[in-house]
């Protein structure tokens, strides 16, 4: 089975050990980790909504790319196309907001993420910076770090708050600057030369310059293989581009990461059911695992998950998304392009697209302010939820919320509060912040 090189041998052994042959069963009757599934009867209670079709005013959102909660229960919310932070109180009146289009200090580029720290103070990982935006309990700014030469920049993604004034980060990507008599050119890369390959995780700390740390490096899965895409497009300033786009492997392992209340984190890299817990230097001190191995891939959930993206890309066309906005590097600022030829690329990658073996076992992961991690599992069919178990991280079970219950949250906040991401029937983003009622376990 593939998985995570061997650092948890014992929950390979499980893994392999077990009679179950779907990704949402269990190995016995009896729940906990190493049996079944013992429901919990969690109610979520709708405290106030944000947004959607019918909202004039500061909420209508354009494209809410962070969202995040402060030790008192106030919702930061970032607008990435508006440009905007937006700090809301727990009774869902708007307190203040902050942040401006612009390249000038304590201005916001091109947003992108958003941390938010329990005292209420704010950074945004701002692209058109290449840096973090800071800013006080107050909205105010405090410095931008950035990097005026990176030579290599990084591109990071999957945000947490790391204790202290540092964040965990995925390092998802990077930038190679090259600078020479003949202008500048910019050129996107992998790792190069790195003496260590896979995905790795860095803890950055903004007060330091943003200076990054890698306490964590990822399993790497190989290469999907076939043809690259592309097509060319034209902008509305007259320019012509290529976009080019390495070969689709649905099912792949990714990366998963959360932060931990205390400063370390929680990550999974494979397949398996495995969760690693580590401090905040990275060092290993626990592990989550259960006996459910991962789906096989079969040719009839390859059909189903080529039908599920084709219709995603027919539902675009349908919405008329017939254009698209771009920013471009080295100074071009943004171009809106004719997205008719991205969605006849995104066709043939889908139908060209090669599939991973098996159906990772975990598929999002998460951790709430009492430490718990929130691990959501596969249903191993393509386009439905799968359940989530609550464990903490002292691997004591607290049991599994179903499928069709409550989901897992984009940010926790204090006192069961939970706020989720959401899209009207109009395609029109809303925020929903509920308050989590615990109950018992069936």
């Amino acid at each position: 089975m593939p998985a995570a090189p061997s650092r948890l041998p014992f929950a390979l052994f499980f893994a392999l050990a077990s009679v179950a042959c779907g990704g949402d069963e269990s190995a016995s009757e009896a729940p906990g980790l190493e049996g079944g599934d013992a429901d919990l009867a969690w109610t979520a209670e709708e405290v106030y909504s944000l947004g959607g079709f019918e909202a004039i005013d500061w909420d209508a959102f354009g494209d809410v790319s962070g969202v995040g909660f402060d030790g008192d229960g106030n919702l930061y919310v970032l607008d990435s196309q508006a440009v905007r932070v937006h700090k809301i109180a727990s009774s869902g009146e708007l307190v203040r907001s902050f942040g401006s289009q612009g390249e000038g200090p304590g201005e916001l580029n091109r947003p992108e993420s958003m941390v938010v720290f329990p005292d209420g103070r704010v950074a945004v990982y701002d692209f058109g910076k290449f840096g973090w935006v800071r800013y006080d309990t107050e909205g105010e700014w405090i410095e931008d770090v950035t990097i005026d030469d990176p030579g290599t920049m990084q591109l990071l993604g999957n945000f947490s708050v790391a204790g202290g004034d540092a964040v965990f980060a995925e390092v998802v990507g990077e930038i190679r600057m090259n600078r020479g008599g003949g202008g500048e050119d910019v050129e996107a890369g992998g790792d190069g030369e790195a003496e260590e390959s896979g995905p790795p995780v860095v803890r950055v700390a903004l007060a330091e310059g943003a200076e990054a740390t890698t306490v964590y490096r990822g399993w790497e899965p190989p290469e999907p293989e076939g043809p690259e895409s592309e097509f060319s497009a034209s902008s509305d300033a007259g320019n012509t581009m290529q976009i080019r786009m390495s070969p689709l492997r649905a099912f792949e392992p990714g990366l998963l990461l959360s932060g931990l209340p205390g400063g370390g984190f929680v990550v999974v890299d494979s397949t398996a059911y495995d969760v690693e817990i580590r401090d905040a230097s990275g060092e290993l001190v626990g592990a989550i695992s259960r006996p459910i191995p991962p789906v096989v891939v079969t040719e009839s959930i390859r059909e189903a998950e080529r039908g599920r993206r084709i219709a995603e890309v027919e539902e675009r066309e349908q919405r008329g998304d017939q254009t698209g906005g771009v920013r471009l590097l080295g100074g071009g600022g943004a171009a809106d392009l004719d997205m008719s030829g991205m969605n006849r690329m995104m066709r043939e990658r889908i139908e060209n697209m090669t599939f991973y073996p098996e159906i990772p076992v975990i598929e999002a992961l998460a951790t709430d302010p009492d430490g718990r991690v929130w691990i959501q599992r596969s249903s191993g069919e393509p386009g439905e939820d799968g359940p989530t178990d609550i464990v903490r991280t002292d691997q004591t079970y607290v049991g599994t919320l179903p499928a069709d219950g409550i989901r897992t949250p984009d940010a926790f906040g204090p006192g069961g509060l939970a706020a989720w991401i959401e899209t009207d029937e109009y395609d029109a983003q809303r925020i929903v912040v509920k308050r989590i009622v615990e109950g018992g376990g069936d």
